[in-house]
């Protein structure tokens, strides 16, 4: 009877450069029933002697780098089998594309050493474009903010961490590396005259003025503004529950996953009243009811699907321009209205984190009833001064709005 002729562990071959190769057999992988081979480079026949050697002893213990992977490749594994949110998931996916595979993706992780990741983070933390300086007249350098590399940082560490664990490399050579030291931002939020600016050019849309007043008011994050729905929304009882957020088309749970009831000043209900009015007429024009469970902001003319939050973030992100605004961000708001609270007495809270140092930017901002202060207080300087004919408190040609302005 015939043998079966048995594999060689390994052998060296000769490279066209006069290098030596030495190649051992690592055995199948699991999962794609692929061979797997260990391959290192020696300037001499020797020294690939030795190493085919070792190599050989390596896989007998089990302590050889399974294969031949790139960062890009490791990557994509890691994110096969970590569950995130889908906000983070888009974050990653984004920082992924954009900074680590253009730079790292063809670079094999074993060759990943803190070196490189720290030259890397450096050069980000200088230009976001990874520029040796000016080559062109258009090119501003922008640098990174230290927060994102660090997102970076963590992504290449916990896939080598993983790495590590499925023998793909015998080292993780991120956890040696050093991030950037953690920066706080301070917040900029916009000054009472230049919020009552952003409404006043945004009252050229009713429902656009109407969302930034809440959001000044109520200091609601942006998914939370896209999940909002009319059964949300208690007129009678001047109140609107908040415990759900969208991200995209999916709908989660708040970020700190609780459900709160902020309180509306009078202004605010009186301004709901008429924009649901206003929607239930569209509504009836395409001959559909408005539901109850409708999107309060939404772009559909049933109000059946909810806005993006990326959509919210840029029109503000133009308009705060238009205004001339220093933060362009739609988060500043939120700061606005925390602020609001605590320049009339309220007392502070911790943020989302529990992190004490910076109490006040993730103020629950419209539970004023709990503090012993009216719901409208301090808001009557953010109507806007000069409405748009269409916005809902000119219907009575403007006499009424403006009456109320002058006995202010």
């Amino acid at each position: 009877m015939a043998t079966k002729k048995r594999r060689a562990r390994g052998h060296i071959e000769e490279r066209p450069n006069g290098a030596f190769r030495a190649i051992v057999f690592a055995g199948a992988d699991a999962i794609s029933g692929r061979d797997r081979y260990i391959k290192r480079t020696a300037p001499t026949r020797g020294e690939a002697e030795k190493l085919l050697t070792k190599l050989q002893n390596e896989v007998d213990e089990r302590r050889h780098s399974r294969a031949s992977i790139t960062v890009s490749a490791a990557v994509e594994q890691w994110l096969e089998v970590t569950r995130h949110e889908a906000s983070t998931r888009e974050r990653y996916d984004q920082l992924i594309r954009l900074y680590i595979n253009p730079v790292l993706g063809k670079l094999q992780l074993a060759a990943l050493d803190p070196e490189t990741l720290e030259k890397l983070y450096a050069r980000l933390l200088n230009c976001r474009e990874l520029c040796n300086g000016p080559t062109r007249a258009s090119h501003e350098c922008a640098p990174l903010s230290p927060n994102t590399v660090r997102k970076i940082h963590f992504i290449l560490r916990a896939t080598l961490d993983r790495a590590v664990r499925w023998n793909y490399v015998a080292v993780n050579g991120a956890a040696l590396a050093q991030a950037p030291a953690f920066g706080r931002s301070e917040p900029d939020p916009p000054t009472a005259e230049e919020a009552r600016a952003l409404l006043d050019e945004a009252a050229r849309d009713p429902e656009w003025a109407l969302m930034l007043f809440l959001t000044m008011t109520l200091g609601w994050r942006r998914g939370e503004i896209c999940a909002l729905r009319w059964s949300d929304v208690d007129l009678a009882g001047a109140s609107i529950t908040i415990e759900r957020s969208h991200w995209g088309l999916l709908e989660k749970k708040t970020k700190t996953n609780q459900r709160r009831r902020v309180a509306l000043d009078p202004y605010a209900v009186e301004q709901l009243t008429a924009y649901k009015d206003r929607c239930a007429v569209e509504c009836a024009a395409i001959g559909v009811r408005l539901s109850v469970d409708a999107f309060v902001f939404s772009s559909a003319p049933d109000r059946s699907t909810p806005l993006l939050p990326h959509s919210i973030t840029q029109r503000y992100g133009r308009l705060a321009t238009t205004v001339g605004l220093r933060s362009k961000r739609l988060h500043s708001l939120r700061h606005y209205s925390a602020s609001e609270l605590i320049a009339f007495g309220a007392r502070q809270a911790r943020s989302a984190q529990s992190r004490p140092t910076q109490p006040w930017l993730h103020f629950p901002c419209g539970l004023l009833a709990d503090h012993g202060r009216s719901p409208d207080h301090g808001r009557r300087a953010l109507h806007p001064r000069h409405p748009h004919p269409g916005h809902p408190h000119r219907e009575d040609g403007g006499r009424r709005g403006d009456a109320r302005r002058n006995r202010r």
